[in-house]
C-alpha cells in the first residue's frame, strides 16, 4: 500500500471517529429549539393545547413561522395527527380506492386496521375533505377509547348517526357544543379548535384534567414537568423536597434529594433509581439511590466500584461507529489501534483516567469511557 492511499484511509478512520463521538455528544446534550408561531402569541385562547401539539411533534407548524391556527383539517391530516400521538402498527391491507396519492396513506391504514375509519361503500377515504365536529367526535371516541359519561345530548345532535359518539365526548367534558345547546355536527374544524379537543382527550386518558394544572407525563419512556402554560419545565425545580434537573430538551435528567450525610438520586418522579449511571467520563452503580462502592456481580460477571463510585473493573461493548482498541490510551496511536467487532464484549482490569484498560483477544489494550457501555445497558444514555 503506497504512502498516499495509506494517508487517505487514516484520515477516514479519524472522520469516522470523532464523527461518532461527536454524535454521542450530541445526543447526550439534545437541545430543542423553543416553539413560537407568529400566528400564536401568548395570548391566544389555545396557546397550551397548540404548545403541547408542537412539542410532542403531533400537529406542528408550517415551517414559516405559521401554526395555521385557523385553517381547517382534512380527513388525510386528521389521520396523521392521531397516527402520531396513537402510534398504531402499520398495515399494508388497503380497502379504498382514493388514497394511492396521498402523503399520508400509511396513517390511514393504520387507523383503518384499528377499526378508527371505516369503509364505505364506494371504497372511498375522501382524503382530501375537510374533517366535520361529528366525524371529529366519532374518530376520538374510537381513538382513544372512550366511555360513557353521563347522559347529556345537544338539541341538534337527536337523530343524528354520530349522536351516541357525541355525547360520549360531551360525557368526558371534552366539548361543551357551541353554547346555544348545539353541537354543529356539520360545522368544519379547524386546527387551533382541534388541538383543543385532542389535547383534552390526552389530558383526560392519562388522568390529567384540564383544569390549567401542572405534573409530570411519560412520554416515550421519558419523564416531562409541563407547566400551567403547557411548557416543558427546563431549568431545575424542588418538588417535596427532591430537586429535579432536565435535559435542554425537557427531558428529566435526575432527581436529588439530602437526607443527612447521604445524597439520594431518583430515576423517576419519586422513584429512587437503581441501575447504571452515565457520565461520559464514568460509569456508576445505584441501589436504593445510592452509590455503590465496593465488588458485586452483574449479570454473572464480577464488577468493581471504588470508594468515588466509579467502576473499575467489569465488562463492556463499545457504542461507536468504528470501534478501535488502542496500544496505549492516546489518541495520537489511533493509526496503531485494531478493530473490535460490533458486540464483542471486553473486560476492563483498570480506569486510567478518561480511558479503560481492557483485556480483549488476549490482548491488552484502551479504549475511551465515553465510547464504552456496560453489558446489557443501552448505549445511549
Amino acid at each position: 500500500m503506497n504512502t498516499i492511499k495509506k494517508l487517505f484511509l487514516s484520515s477516514m478512520v479519524c472522520i469516522l471517529l470523532f464523527s461518532t463521538l461527536g454524535t454521542v455528544y450530541a445526543e447526550q446534550n439534545n437541545q430543542e429549539t423553543t416553539l413560537s408561531f407568529i400566528d400564536v402569541p401568548k395570548t391566544h385562547w389555545a396557546y397550551k393545547e397548540i404548545m403541547y401539539m408542537a412539542e410532542n411533534k403531533i400537529i406542528t407548524g408550517y415551517g414559516n413561522g405559521y401554526f395555521g391556527a385557523t385553517d381547517q383539517i382534512t380527513r388525510e391530516h386528521l389521520a396523521a395527527f392521531l397516527y402520531r400521538s396513537l402510534k398504531p402498527q402499520d398495515s399494508a391491507n388497503n380497502p379504498f380506492v382514493d388514497i394511492s396519492e396521498s402523503n399520508f396513506k400509511k396513517e390511514i391504514l393504520a387507523l383503518t386496521a384499528r377499526g378508527i375509519f371505516s369503509v364505505n361503500a364506494e371504497k372511498k377515504f375522501n382524503p382530501k375533505n375537510n374533517i366535520t365536529r361529528a366525524e371529529m367526535a366519532t374518530v376520538l371516541v374510537k381513538t382513544f377509547d372512550l366511555k360513557p359519561q353521563g347522559n347529556y345530548e345537544f338539541t341538534d345532535m337527536k337523530g343524528h348517526w354520530a349522536n351516541e359518539y357525541v355525547k360520549i365526548l360531551a360525557g368526558n367534558q371534552i366539548t361543551s357544543g357551541t353554547g346555544d345547546g348545539n353541537f354543529n355536527p356539520n360545522g368544519f374544524v379547524t386546527r387551533e379548535q382541534f388541538s383543543m379537543f385532542l389535547y383534552r382527550t390526552i389530558m383526560k386518558v392519562t388522568d390529567m384534567q384540564n383544569d390549567g394544572s401542572v405534573g409530570w407525563v411519560k412520554e416515550k419512556e421519558n419523564w416531562y414537568y409541563y407547566n400551567k402554560d403547557g411548557s416543558k419545565q427546563r431549568d431545575n425545580i424542588t418538588l417535596d423536597g427532591i430537586e429535579y434537573s432536565f435535559f435542554k430538551d425537557g427531558r428529566l435528567f435526575q432527581g436529588r434529594k439530602q437526607v443527612g450525610k447521604d445524597t439520594l438520586y431518583y430515576s423517576e418522579p419519586d422513584k429512587l433509581k437503581t441501575g447504571w449511571s452515565f457520565s461520559a467520563t464514568s460509569w456508576s452503580y445505584l441501589k436504593d439511590g445510592k452509590y455503590v462502592t465496593g465488588t458485586f456481580t452483574y449479570q454473572g460477571k464480577p464488577f468493581e466500584i471504588n470508594k468515588y463510585g466509579d467502576m473499575e473493573k467489569g465488562w463492556i461493548t463499545l457504542r461507536s461507529a468504528v470501534k478501535r482498541i488502542y496500544p496505549k490510551p492516546e489518541t495520537k496511536f489511533l493509526f496503531k489501534s485494531k478493530p473490535v467487532k460490533d458486540g464483542d464484549v471486553l473486560e476492563v482490569i483498570s480506569k486510567q483516567g478518561l480511558w479503560y484498560q481492557v483485556k480483549y483477544q488476549g490482548e491488552v489494550g484502551y479504549v475511551r469511557v465515553l465510547e464504552s457501555v456496560v453489558i446489557g445497558e443501552s448505549p445511549v444514555r
